[in-house]
């Protein structure tokens, strides 16, 4: 695994090229309250509860994993051991959900743990350009009339009814001009 997930931060392990092309290992630690991310620069070794790091500086960070009563933990030095919620690599990734419990083993696609999105989720774009997914079920669905989210689900067509009919009509045209021409034929 290479990216760590906690509630608090998140710990990313890369190996990068210096200025001169040596690639040196990086353990980035980044704080997803404030988004400050720390940057540690040198040589990781594998120790037997996870690993640490021999920065260029002389100093020495380490990462330890654990199990207690059956959740995982991860601990970055003295700090105190907070629980591993996700662990992602190249071959694939886990989770943990800590309100039930429960260990998820999945392929390296990150997608939320909440039930809802197994159903299925919608992706919108704002006004100002961010994307946003949320819950939603099967878009390939048809909602009719529930909701905010127009007469139809299906992100192809119209949200404006006056538009929806008009296409509506142009499709019932296009197949009785079709089947017309072939009943000629």
């Amino acid at each position: 695994f290479t990216v760590f997930e906690t509630p608090t931060k998140r710990y990313v392990i890369s190996a990068e090229p210096n200025a001169q092309g040596v690639c040196e290992d990086h353990l980035r630690v980044i704080d997803k309250e404030t988004g400050e991310v720390t940057d540690y620069i040198g040589t990781i070794t594998q120790t037997p509860d996870g690993f640490k790091i021999n920065t260029d500086d002389g100093q020495q960070h380490e990462v330890k994993f654990d199990v207690k009563d059956g959740a995982p933990t991860i601990q970055f030095d003295d700090d105190k051991p907070e629980v591993l919620t996700a662990a992602q690599g190249k071959n694939g990734s886990f989770y943990y959900d800590p309100e039930k419990g429960l260990w998820f083993a999945e392929n390296a696609q990150l997608l939320p743990l909440i039930e809802a999105f197994r159903d299925g989720m919608g992706v919108t774009v704002n006004d100002d350009g961010e994307a946003t997914a949320t819950a939603s079920g099967n878009v390939l669905n048809l909602d009719l009339g529930e909701g905010e989210t127009g007469f139809l689900n299906l992100p192809s067509l119209p949200e404006e009814r006056i538009l929806l009919l008009l296409l509506v009509a142009m499709l019932v045209a296009s197949f009785i001009y079709t089947q017309r021409r072939s009943r000629k034929a």
